[in-house]
């Protein structure tokens, strides 16, 4: 495999560790898809390793997995399972423009299918680096196409009308409207709240004088708001080449699957626009930031209280319960954590970031398996069984188990400077020495004892592997004890 390949897929399979779900999803070449080649422990020697050397992880996946064993992978190989577990870009990359065989099969119908899209031509920078292995494709005759570097991976907005959804469709330039034409500054001066990975918030609102604001007033009876209504409107980074997402799909999942569920701790989608340069979605303005955030007291803000920090819990387990049990198959969102649950004016949660939302199994005891696209944001969330590809509702369990740890400790997720970076670990490390009591965030009045134990068993009960780990439904009724206990009024 020529070097500008692997260079070209490592930054693809890199960001966003999406590396660990490949790695996790190899079988063993004996003909048993059902027995994996490599472990969890396997995926942590990886990265340890990719850390040390200051290396590309699936850099040394690849040097591993193509010169372990008597019977060498090939590239279709790669082709496929990358294709399995819907990760198209590099699926695509090496298909295309590797073997010059087109791009691979998908879905004829679901967030999946092919988005059509134009084609336009992109030179690849070569770069030098150091010597590797024995790759994958010596070990095969296939062809490889003289003009793999000449190609850019595609990209057009979706259509419109191809929307299975009752949203309204809003203009590009309605949203340059209302952002003030997507204002970079702060919000204190200008419009942006923030940004991730894959986009960038900017708050929506009308003129200083509504009333006489005609083409707000427009826009606004299109999402039937009231003119006192603030939006935030989330830009999409379409273009971004250098990372294993399709962003089309992402947005359309969000668009078809969240305008048919509605649950008051579900953030709102309200409208999405996609004739611009940038997919954009828009959401209601929830004023008082992310948990995360509040957790941190960033700027200045007072801490949740332990009455406000079980409500929270109560909604978020709310929320996805309505995910995995509202429709005719179970929906695993696949990105819980504090920093995607945001706190209206009544701190009441509102679970969001829908784009990884995926139908899985129903966590009883169902044999059938679908397979994850990508691990984001930090794994400190993950089930073990993410990293095999492995979507069921309790995903989502394991990581809600998080959340708890988090509004018992006020600590963050992940911390490289404490001993045990996750949260997970570093709790189950310092139980060597300590009492949890003594773990429970100090910067309010103390929770009693056997409350902390309660909320403590719950944590540890959502976090254990999947066969033992509750469903959310259970989840809730075991909060709901702890609610009608009184015991939580501070």
């Amino acid at each position: 495999m020529p070097i500008t390949v692997r260079l070209r897929l490592s930054s693809m399979l890199d960001t966003n560790n999406s590396w660990k779900i490949v790695m996790g999803a190899i079988p063993e070449l004996n003909g048993d898809v059902e027995t994996k080649k490599f472990s969890s422990e396997h995926v942590g020697l990886i990265e340890e390793e990719a850390k040390r050397q200051k290396k590309s992880a699936f850099d040394i996946l690849i040097d591993e997995w193509g010169t372990s064993g008597k019977q060498r992978p090939t590239v279709c190989e790669l082709v496929k399972l990358l294709a399995e577990l819907e990760l198209y870009q590099a699926a695509d990359y090496l298909s295309t423009d590797l073997l010059g065989e087109g791009p691979v099969e998908r879905p004829a119908n679901g967030p999946s299918a092919n988005v059509p899209s134009s084609t336009e031509d992109i030179n690849f920078l070569q770069t030098t680096s150091h010597s590797i292995q024995a790759a994958i494709l010596e070990a095969t005759n296939e062809h490889i196409n003289p003009r793999f570097f000449e190609k850019k991976m595609p990209f057009s907005p979706p259509e419109v009308d191809k929307f299975d959804t009752t949203l309204p469709h809003l203009s590009y330039a309605d949203l340059e409207y209302l952002t003030n034409d997507f204002d970079l500054n702060p919000v204190s001066q200008g419009r942006k709240l923030g940004a991730g990975a894959f986009g960038t918030v900017f708050l929506g609102i009308l003129k200083e004088n509504p009333q006489l604001d005609d083409r707000g007033i427009e826009i606004y009876k299109k999402m039937k708001l009231s003119l006192q209504h603030k939006v935030a409107v989330k830009r999409l980074h379409n273009q971004k080449v250098d990372v294993d997402i399709d962003t089309n799909r992402l947005f359309r999942t969000e668009v078809e699957t969240m305008s048919q569920y509605v649950h008051e701790n579900l953030l709102a989608l309200l409208a999405f626009s996609a004739d611009g340069p940038d997919c954009c979605l828009v959401y209601s303005f929830i004023p008082n930031g992310s948990l995360e955030a509040r957790l941190a007291c960033e700027g200045a803000s007072p801490p949740l209280q332990w009455n406000q920090r079980l409500d929270v819990a109560h909604g978020v387990s709310k929320a996805l319960i309505h995910l995995h049990t509202g429709g005719a198959q179970p929906l695993v969102h696949r990105d819980v954590k504090s920093a995607n649950v945001l706190l209206d004016h009544n701190m009441k949660a509102k679970l969001g970031d829908f784009g990884l939302i995926r139908i899985g199994a129903s966590g009883r005891g169902s044999k059938s398996v679908a397979f994850t696209s990508n691990v984001l944001g930090t794994s400190a969330y993950m089930a073990p069984e993410a990293f095999r590809g492995d979507i069921s509702v309790k995903l989502d369990t394991f990581s809600f188990g998080v959340i708890i740890l988090e509004l018992l400790t006020g600590l963050p997720p992940y911390d490289e400077e404490r001993d045990g970076n996750d949260l997970i670990s570093h709790v189950d490390s310092a139980l060597d020495e300590i009492e949890f009591i003594q773990l429970l965030d100090p910067k309010i009045s103390p929770l009693p004892e056997d409350m902390a134990s309660a909320l403590h068993s719950i944590a540890l009960s959502c976090i254990q592997e999947k066969k033992r780990r509750p469903l959310m439904t259970q989840v809730y009724a075991e909060l709901l004890q702890i609610d009608q206990s009184g015991l939580i009024s501070m």
